[in-house]
């Protein structure tokens, strides 16, 4: 437990997303246990496991205290991840921005512009085209 609160405040402070799941896999199996252990006091608590009536009411507020608040705890934490997630990729997209090539000088585009223009045949003279007309009909 120990190390994986370690885990949860240093990937809280670097903002490292992957080291806030073990702390959230922790909790959730402290979380389902105490789900569990409220439910068996709930139905079973007074009469099965012997409890007095303060014993009982205590043992309620405790587990319900605890549930709730480590409930509120993982909602809070799964919001923060998302929300490094999110700032993370958003650092990566600018990083990529940054490092861009730069367009092309109208220079180049104009050496493209001409190469393609020397690959095309060019239009026939009229003469030759009323011939084609002339020939096709």
């Amino acid at each position: 437990q120990i190390f994986v609160n370690f885990l949860l405040t240093f990937g809280a402070m670097r903002k490292v997303p992957s080291f806030l799941l073990p702390w959230l896999g922790v909790q959730s199996g402290n979380l389902g246990v105490s789900m569990v252990c409220l439910v068996v006091v709930m139905f079973f608590g007074k009469i099965h496991l012997g409890l007095s009536t303060s014993e009982y009411g205590a043992s309620l507020l405790l587990l319900s205290t605890f549930t709730l608040v480590t409930f509120f705890c993982c909602v809070v934490v799964i919001q923060f991840r998302k929300e490094a997630v999110v700032g993370s990729r958003r650092q990566l997209r600018d990083l990529v921005e940054v490092f861009k090539l730069p367009p092309p000088a109208y220079s180049e585009l104009d050496l493209q512009r001409e190469c393609n223009d020397c690959l095309e045949d060019p239009p026939p003279q009229y003469n030759e085209a009323i011939a084609m007309r002339v020939n096709q009909c």
